[in-house]
């Protein structure tokens, strides 16, 4: 009903790596967001809205940057790497956008009903931000090896871009079920569905 989406989009730049570490791994650097909600009950003709705001924000003590790969690596390198940790704020980014449109469209007769759609819309993002972007084992980082496979990472590159263009006519988990050949938790009713009419566009049903 009125619940606003704040901190995405957001284009990363290597200042948002206030950290930097000399830690060991297989990785040169770690982007760590987070994602938030605050909100109250809006009653109208005797239904509960929400509203409230949804907030995607790094957090800057787990957000980091190896010093040895500052120090040595070139432009193209900086530029590679930058690209791959804009795709982990990305994923929070579209799936805290697809939980703001869920909340926006929650509508039940008491607070208790709406504060149970409301838990279960965070629990299927948890579920599929857990999916794509749990450490190594998501599916962000064994389809494109922390950028070191190029064909992924061109892959997922252009499925960030996808969404972020057409926020309009898809939500993510809808272009994720057109583009990645994997189970996604399926999406509470609240989500707008979508309908392809042809490729790059679509409309409600």
């Amino acid at each position: 009903m009125s619940v606003t989406l704040n901190g995405w989009p957001k284009n990363l730049k290597w200042s948002d790596f206030t950290r930097t570490t000399t830690k060991a791994g297989d990785w040169d650097a770690q982007t760590a967001p987070r994602r938030e909600y605050q909100y109250n009950y809006q009653p109208i003709g005797g239904q509960f809205y929400i509203k409230g705001v949804v907030t995607v924000r790094l957090n800057k003590p787990a957000t980091l940057v190896k010093k040895a790969f500052m120090d040595s690596a070139g432009d193209a390198d900086k530029q590679s790497l930058l690209k791959h940790e804009q795709g982990h704020y990305d994923i929070a980014g579209l799936i805290a956008r697809d939980f703001h449109l869920c909340l926006n469209n929650i509508a039940e007769s008491t607070k208790p009903a709406a504060k149970a759609r409301i838990d279960a819309c965070w629990d299927w993002a948890t579920a599929m931000l857990n999916l794509l972007d749990d450490g190594d084992s998501g599916l962000y980082e064994r389809a494109v090896n922390h950028s070191r496979n190029q064909i992924g990472q061109d892959r997922w590159n252009r499925i960030f871009e996808f969404a972020s263009y057409n926020l309009d006519k898809f939500t993510f988990h809808h272009v994720l079920g057109l583009h990645i050949d994997a189970t996604l938790p399926e999406a509470p009713p609240e989500l707008p569905r979508y309908r392809v009419t042809s490729y790059g566009e679509g409309q409600c049903w």
